[in-house]
């Protein structure tokens, strides 16, 4: 029940902001318990199904990472997600989490640092994805740096969503062809329930909720919920 729990609220939430099911559900399900690697067998296929859906109606949208993002991301995402497996403590992660949500929510609220943020993303683009890909494998907290990379290419709320839907989407193939192949993991464990009613709370009640959100309260929500969560994993043990 605890997961349906968090299925159903951070979908709705990624069908409004395009983060959520893995910023999100990630440090509550760490917080709850599981496993690092179970978490992203929960998660990932949930993320994947809405992501698909949302890339699928705005595929015109995404153009400047079509190409850059998946070619740049898959091999860094791989090494980290195997060199994710071996953490033991998950103190470690929820540190490495926690510091990079803070990080990002003070990013945002400073309109200097947004701005040194934003080029610093575009003008060092090739590193940054990478980065980008290795921190993902690593803690599956890639989309907050998604999240800034997107803000600052585009300013309509519409195309910052379809290209972090679309960088999900790819980190998601990504992390799932390395759990299943190089980690081993039994395809047999993933539940497909999850995903289902995943994209059903996006085309039911996300995609409503998403239409009538102000571009303004969007970035605060997002700006609000990354703070939120990165102080409570850094004072989780």
């Amino acid at each position: 029940m605890d997961v349906v729990i968090v299925v159903l609220i951070f979908s709705i939430v990624q069908s409004i902001l395009g983060v959520g099911l893995l910023v999100f559900g990630t440090p509550t399900l760490l917080m709850l318990g599981y496993g690092f690697i179970e978490t992203l067998i929960i998660l990932l296929p949930c993320s994947l199904v809405i992501s698909a859906v949302q890339v699928s109606t705005s595929w015109r949208q995404i153009d400047k990472l079509k190409l850059t993002l998946p070619l740049l991301s898959i091999p860094t995402i791989a090494i980290g997600i195997y060199f994710s497996a071996s953490f033991d403590e998950p103190s470690v992660l929820y540190s490495l989490i926690g510091v990079g949500m803070v990080l990002t929510a003070i990013s945002r609220l400073s309109v200097k640092a947004s701005a040194f943020m934003g080029r610093l993303a575009s003008r060092f683009l090739f590193s940054y994805i990478p980065i980008m890909g290795l921190i993902h494998g690593l803690t599956n907290m890639g989309g907050a740096l998604l999240t800034i990379l997107a803000s600052n290419l585009y300013s309509d709320k519409g195309k910052v969503r379809s290209n972090i839907a679309y960088g999900y989407l790819i980190f998601a193939i990504a992390q799932l062809t390395v759990i299943f192949t190089i980690l081993g993991e039994d395809i047999r464990s993933l539940n497909y329930y999850y995903p289902v009613m995943a994209v059903a709370v996006y085309l039911s009640v996300g995609k409503l909720i998403y239409n009538n959100i102000k571009s303004g309260l969007y970035n605060h929500l997002v700006t609000g919920l990354c703070m939120a969560y990165g102080l409570v994993l850094l004072f989780t043990k």
